[in-house]
């Protein structure tokens, strides 16, 4: 017999081969005995949600018991699938049972026992049976024929550097598979993601920064049509001095703002009076509107410069430079990660409204008093031309962002695309094999069915169940206990010298003497797991910590009436045991009275 653990308690991945009916497995205590002992009791148990619960491990989303070719899947919820009918009767003698049978009745046995053992007398049903088997062994190599098709496509995942350690690999199990089988998935296609894995797999993180564009405008339109419509009066100085100034206007500026008024700035002469009265002159047009709003139309004339070569600069030199380096980071990416980047848009109407506003500008330079313009429209046009221009930055730079991201993190790329490689296999098995999981499931309802049929067929040869229980159990104290305790068969209570002990033998029972009581009936009502005579032959008996609170002398005794197990229950088959304890005692004793074959946890 093989048992398989699978994130059951502390048993992650658990294997353990009995080669023989009668097995020890010694441990120390918290080494996970007792879950080993519960995942038997599952098989009987599956659909209890509560118990189903504390099996799996903490942190995992589900748990699988496998014995032989019986197997139980629990999910964290405690929702738990019966893959087969096992091949054995099992019972397992543990707190639970204590618990549930004798300490919650204190300690008085629980008569409740319902049903007969069936004998063979004039029943024939072999060709049933064999029936039985054929369904069964078809359902075994269905079943494997499946598990070797999704074995073989996972060896595949080794090209796309998928390991068994990933989490996405762990979950391409049968079981899951076959849940996806019954319901329609979308995932991406295998071919495309294994086909842009590759293209990617030699690629590394290159640490790509390229920079945004920016193009900042500082023009005042509103101050400029403000001017425009506004009728300014001439200065009273000469058009000859007004050219003169014109012409020189920033080297007197400059100078006007370093002389002490005495001496030249740069010649460092006196000025003669005929010079103060010309700086005189000077000081006074500076001062005059005409020359201050020509001042304030020039410094326009420069922002509109600025945004004019700003602009030749932004299509003929950053936006150029930067498009290389977008391609050159996209060559290095799969083919779902490249970007084209966006082409700006057109500049012919923005460069066309500011050369009119320019030669705007300069006319008014010209006759400041001239106010007959009309500048709504190209101003519009410059700020609709302005927006468009501004918002394709914003889509280009959000592109740029992207480039970088996608080109910092290959890493993480091919982490995804390896997590996406495994769910798409998934939904590729699932569909592949999607008739075959039906037929398996066909199969098993088949087996269901007929087996229950079977056992509707078996009748003869009834004993109660009720009656070999109280026998047994009786035999079992007399044995034990020598007359200090009984059982009355007939009333199914215990009795302490000539006194029946119904509610009080939780306290007259010493908590050795209790584990003993517990032991020899569960031991006795082997006989209320069987239906058939048959029955015998397949129970398996698991019992955990037999020993716990007992002397020298009673573990002895305990391993006495577990090694005769098949004359105490009075059958000729060979029951099937498996001991479970930290008692050195009853380990080396069973070992050499039943031949067992020793286990280590």
């Amino acid at each position: 017999m093989l048992l398989q653990l699978k994130n059951i308690g502390p048993h992650n991945n658990l294997s353990m081969n009995f080669p023989s009916n009668h097995s020890v497995i010694y441990a120390k205590n918290a080494s996970g005995k007792s879950f080993i002992a519960r995942s038997f009791n599952v098989v009987n148990n599956y659909q209890n949600s509560e118990l189903m619960k504390t099996l799996v491990s903490i942190g995992s989303d589900s748990g699988a018991i496998n014995i032989d070719n019986t197997g139980v899947r629990i999910n964290s919820n405690g929702k738990a699938d019966l893959m087969y009918e096992p091949d054995y009767k099992i019972v397992v003698f543990d707190e639970k049972y204590i618990d549930e049978n004798l300490k919650i009745t204190g300690f008085h046995p629980n008569g409740n026992i319902e049903g007969i053992i069936l004998g063979k007398t004039n029943i024939d049903i072999q060709s049933d049976r064999y029936k039985l088997l054929g369904l069964k062994v078809a359902g075994i190599e269905l079943k494997e024929k499946i598990s070797a098709v999704i074995e073989k496509r996972k060896k595949e995942l080794k090209k796309y550097d998928v390991t068994a350690a990933m989490t996405d690999y762990k979950a391409i199990t049968f079981e899951y598979i076959e849940q996806l089988s019954r319901s329609e998935q979308k995932y991406s296609d295998f071919d495309n993601l294994t086909t842009e894995y590759l293209s990617l797999k030699n690629c590394t993180d290159i640490n790509v920064n390229i920079p945004t564009l920016s193009f900042n405008v500082i023009f005042d339109a509103n101050a400029l049509n403000s001017i425009l419509k506004t009728a300014y009066t001439k200065s009273s100085f000469t058009d000859e001095f007004k050219t003169k100034l014109s012409t020189q206007r920033n080297f007197i500026q400059e100078g006007l703002m370093i002389s002490d008024g005495k001496t030249c700035p740069f010649c460092g002469q006196e000025f003669s009076q005929a010079a103060v009265e010309l700086i005189d002159a000077y000081n006074k047009y500076l001062n005059d509107s005409e020359n201050r709003i020509k001042t304030q139309l020039n410094s326009i004339l420069l922002q509109l410069t600025k945004i004019s070569d700003d602009i030749m600069n932004l299509y003929n030199v950053r936006y150029p430079d930067i498009a290389n380096q977008v391609k050159l980071a996209c060559s290095n990416m799969t083919k779902s990660k490249r970007v084209t980047l966006q082409e700006l848009p057109d500049t012919y109407l923005l460069i066309k409204c500011i050369d009119s506003i320019k030669a705007i500008i300069l006319s008014k330079c010209e006759d400041i008093s001239c106010n007959n313009y009309e500048m709504e429209d190209v101003f519009l046009t410059f700020n609709t031309q302005l927006s468009m221009l501004n918002e394709a930055i914003q889509r280009i730079n959000y592109q740029i962002g992207t480039v970088n991201s996608n080109a910092n993190n290959m890493s993480k790329e091919k982490t995804r695309l390896k997590k996406e490689i495994c769910k798409a296999l998934q939904a590729d098995l699932s569909k592949s094999l999607k008739n075959d999981f039906a037929e398996l499931q066909k199969l098993r309802n088949e087996y269901k069915e007929f087996y229950a049929e079977i056992q509707q067929k078996e009748a003869a040869a009834k004993v109660s169940k009720k009656a070999l229980v109280a026998d047994t159990f009786s035999q079992l104290m007399e044995y034990f206990f020598d007359g200090k305790y009984s059982f009355d068969t007939n009333t199914f209570s215990l009795g302490f010298k000539n006194t029946v002990l119904n509610d009080s033998a939780t306290h007259v029972l010493s908590d050795g003497e209790k584990s003993i009581i517990a032991l020899l009936f569960f031991i006795a009502s082997i006989h209320s797991a069987v239906n058939n005579v048959d029955d015998y032959e397949k129970m398996l008996v698991v019992i955990d910590d037999p020993s716990s609170n007992l002397d020298y002398e009673n573990s002895i005794r305990i391993a006495d009436i577990i090694s005769d197990i098949n004359n105490v229950v009075d059958v000729s088959q060979d029951i099937k045991t498996i001991v479970l304890t930290h008692d050195t005692v009853l380990r080396d004793e069973i070992i050499k009275q039943q031949n067992a074959v020793l286990l280590t946890i």
